[in-house]
């Protein structure tokens, strides 16, 4: 406790008490996350039942291209639990892949074969964070972040390659131990995406696996479903009823041909 009230007061004096209390917030909602997830779950998928006919279950994998997966959200959040149904516009919120520092990193990596210090996955840290005398996901020092989270990512690397792709389950991800993020409880699990109004995937967590998929060219890895748009979900409830034409393209859709058996 008071290593926690000592960092709040380093942020406080740094950042401001705007941000401090933001990440406060999400320190308590990350540490929060392994009983509410599946509180939220259980309660969505009582929802989900008697709302919807076409099945949703929460933690049913769709197994899908990496290739197919090009852009980011960061519009709907990942400590409500599973499945949600959300309209808004969330999709706005999204960027490319190849915008997103830690994928950019990731690709160099282990496409064009670059040393980690050479990558943007350190390069961006190291100018953003280190630096100036800030942490980033725990680790104080380029030279900790490399030998700690790069070599978990080199050896996650490996293991896909050698192993193939296996599903990650609640608690096999290991993290190092320094590494804030194994608070998550969302990162126990598979990747994470959200579905749009017309079907396109995005991806809102686990970039690692789905780089490293990308870079191996693996045919399809599964995920979980964080979110779908209410459009998306009637398209779903109408491949449920047969409504859906037998030349529809939609059918072949990773989130669709489950439900047509």
């Amino acid at each position: 406790m008071i290593g926690l009230l000592g960092e709040a007061a380093r942020v406080r004096r740094s950042q401001g008490t705007l941000t401090m209390v933001q990440r406060g917030v999400d320190y308590l909602a990350w540490r929060g996350s392994p009983v509410l997830w599946p509180l939220l779950n259980r309660g969505r998928a009582v929802g989900h039942r008697l709302r919807y006919d076409a099945p949703t279950s929460l933690y049913e994998p769709r197994f899908v291209s990496p290739s197919a997966i090009t852009r980011y959200t960061w519009g709907v959040s990942k400590v409500l639990g599973l499945g949600t149904v959300r309209g808004g516009d969330w999709e706005s919120d999204s960027l490319p892949l190849s915008e997103k520092w830690e994928c950019r990193g990731l690709k160099q990596r282990f496409v064009d074969g670059l040393d980690w210090e050479d990558t943007e996955y350190v390069e961006y840290p190291r100018r953003k964070y280190f630096a100036k005398g800030e942490d980033l996901w725990g680790y104080d020092s380029e030279e900790e972040f490399i030998e700690h989270r790069c070599s978990y990512v080199d050896d996650l690397y490996e293991s896909i390659r050698g192993d193939g792709y296996m599903r990650s389950e609640n608690g096999t991800n290991g993290f190092p131990g320094m590494d804030i993020r194994r608070i998550g409880y969302h990162h126990n699990f598979d990747p994470l995406v959200c579905i749009g109004a017309d079907g396109t995937i995005y991806h809102r967590d686990g970039y690692h696996r789905l780089m490293i998929a990308k870079a191996l060219d693996l045919d399809a890895i599964p995920v979980l479903v964080l979110a779908r748009h209410p459009e998306w979900q009637r398209v779903r409830e109408r491949a449920y009823a047969g409504e859906l034409d037998e030349s529809d393209p939609g059918r072949t859709h990773p989130d669709i041909a489950p439900l047509l058996g």
